[in-house]
């Protein structure tokens, strides 16, 4: 090769890296432009203050930037080896601070509403996630309520902190594969950043979900095995990962397939080790078998009788013609890009690991971990919408984080473009998860954008309108924003009249002290639930209020039947202690 063709090829990767980051930089600008609908997964910025947005935004391009121009080389700094080391600590206290600082006030994505409700409950968490596995049950709901009780603290506190080791063990798992795919410190604090910095990180501020420790799961068997495969290393904490991805949720289910990707590879080139290594080797080899043989009756029920209707084949996929047309629809496909953009900002950049040497055995490894969980982003139905469903999505978006931080690793360990590109690339991963992060923080612009995306473009299905409104609902009635439940409750009952949301349109509008919407709200959940208790007690209180003595003297008659330790009674109690507001309406009814 000629030099100035040795050049060239040395130039290349570096300015396709920094048009790659310029052009993501310029999408968010657009998505914070765009409908919220069409861009949920990067129009962050819009979710924000307006001069917090634009300054981030403004942000990201100055670091896309730092790609572009042509810098002079930095002068060495005459900095001890171990404190040049120190970066992950760093990370680590800086990634703390912001998670500590900025928890998800929000709340707006899958159960969070309803996980962290059910923990004041003795028995709901059985009663509304029956498909839910035992360490889940263990994990995001016994042990933060009986730590809690133990330390005199609310159970949030627990999950938080739980949260935070979690993002320990994140930034430690996203150091060691940059330390082992780059010799360079700098390189492997960009790779760590960009691994570090996705989605998911998000998700560890009180959460109480399996969704963001299966992505961590995910994250981990992706770069374990790499090392696994690379070093004959690592072979007992992948194991680990594997079997608890699939202890904790089916959906780590697909790990099995990089596992055994991993472990044709390991034992084909490493075998099982000699001596007390062998016995270690061949137990850590067996563990997932065994994990996945204990839990296999457990999944098998969960998948048979409540995915199948629920999230492989319900009503709305077989109205659009099955799974396969389904998945390729043209809103679903930009709902799955958007997803895996939220978790992995840099995503589009794997496309550049062909400047590596894309034939190592460990580069099958994660092309298998990517395929693995690909079937999840398409053919799994997620009945909330993606929009609010992404945390569902964590594991294809981890694997995909760690796949670009390598593609971005390798250009920056051929490219002959200054001492900009690496910054940039960094930012390119920090800036959107800062964004990310600050907006779930605003409550009031998260009800304005799930607004906006239940009133379209593009139109939303039946069901993912009354997510939003559910949760726009919920939501305010934590807050104690009654007339915003009321009206979110009362336009998802026009649509979708659910028993559970007349209930709580009815609660809502006697709080805010609209009676005769109230009695219109159980008057219709009672046409449907005849025997529902909440109702009867709704449809006396609204009627007392509203001047209706015939239909009040009714709800009275058919309510005082029922002893007061009856069913009927304590699930009236529990409805009135979810909301206190209530037993003042109750008095006033009572005075009247």
């Amino acid at each position: 090769m000629t030099e100035p063709a040795r050049q060239r090829s040395a130039t290349v990767p570096g300015v396709l890296l920094a048009s790659g980051l310029v052009a993501l930089s310029l999408l968010r600008v657009a998505g914070a432009l765009a409908p919220s609908g069409m861009a949920w997964g990067v129009g962050a910025a819009r979710d924000l203050n307006p001069v917090l947005g634009v300054a981030l935004l403004a942000l990201g391009l100055a670091g896309a930037g730092l790609g572009v121009a042509r810098l002079e080389p930095l002068a060495a700094l005459p900095i001890a080896d171990a404190p040049r080391r120190a970066w992950p600590f760093a990370l680590a206290g800086v990634l703390t601070l912001l998670l500590v600082v900025f928890p998800d006030r929000v709340r707006f994505v899958g159960d969070f509403v309803l996980r962290l409700g059910i923990l004041e409950s003795a028995n709901g968490f059985e009663h509304i996630f029956p498909q839910a596995l035992e360490l889940d049950r263990l994990l995001n709901h016994a042990l933060p309520v009986r730590a809690g009780a133990l330390l005199g603290v609310e159970p949030l506190v627990v999950l938080r902190t739980m949260g935070v080791l979690e993002l320990w063990l994140l930034v430690g798992l996203a150091t060691r594969f940059g330390r082992l795919v780059s010799p360079r410190e700098s390189v492997a604090a960009v790779v760590a950043i960009a691994i570090a910095c996705g989605g998911y990180a998000t998700l560890l501020s009180g959460y109480s979900k399996p969704t963001p420790q299966l992505a961590l799961c995910a994250l981990a068997a992706t770069t374990l095995g790499t090392e696994q495969v690379r070093r004959g290393s690592a072979r007992v904490p992948f194991a680990l990962a594997v079997a608890a991805g699939l202890a904790l949720h089916r959906g780590g289910l697909p790990l099995l397939l990089p596992w055994a990707v991993a472990s044709a590879l390991t034992l084909r080139r490493f075998g099982l080790g000699a001596g007390r290594a062998r016995v270690v080797n061949a137990v850590a080899l067996a563990l997932p078998l065994v994990v996945l043989a204990l839990e296999a009756r457990a999944l098998t029920a969960v998948i048979t009788t409540f995915d199948t209707p629920v999230n492989f084949l319900p009503r709305e996929v077989q109205a659009q013609g099955g799974p396969l047309a389904a998945a390729f629809t043209p809103l679903r496909l930009l709902d799955d890009a958007n997803a895996m953009l939220m978790h992995a900002p840099l995503a589009p950049l794997v496309v550049l690991t062909g400047f590596g040497d894309w034939r190592r055995a460990e580069r099958l490894l994660v092309l298998a971990a990517v395929l693995a969980f690909l079937p999840l982003v398409l053919f799994v139905h997620l009945p909330l919408g993606p929009f609010r469903d992404w945390d569902a999505l964590g594991g294809e978006g981890a694997v995909l984080a760690v796949a670009s931080a390598w593609a971005v690793a390798d250009v920056l360990a051929r490219a002959h473009r200054g001492p900009g590109l690496a910054p940039a690339a960094a930012m390119g991963a920090a800036v959107p998860f800062l964004t990310l992060l600050l907006s779930l923080t605003d409550l009031p612009h998260g009800f304005a954008r799930a607004e906006r995306i239940a009133a379209g473009p593009p139109p939303r299905s039946a069901a993912q309108r009354a997510s939003l409104l559910d949760w726009i609902g919920l939501r305010a009635l934590n807050e104690e924003q009654f007339g915003r439940a009321r009206e979110a409750y009362r336009r998802l009952c026009l649509e979708t009249p659910i028993p559970h949301a007349l209930k709580l349109w009815g609660a809502a509008a006697l709080i805010d002290e609209r009676p005769a919407e109230a009695q219109q709200a159980f008057t219709r959940l009672l046409e449907g639930s005849v025997d529902d208790p909440v109702g009867w007690y709704g449809l006396w209180m609204s009627a007392v209020a509203s001047g209706d003595t015939l239909a009040a003297r009714r709800a009275s008659e058919h309510a005082s039947r029922w002893p007061t330790d009856s069913k009927q009674m304590a699930d009236v109690v529990e409805f009135f202690d979810h909301y206190p507001r209530l037993y003042a309406v109750l008095r006033r009814t009572l005075e009247r």
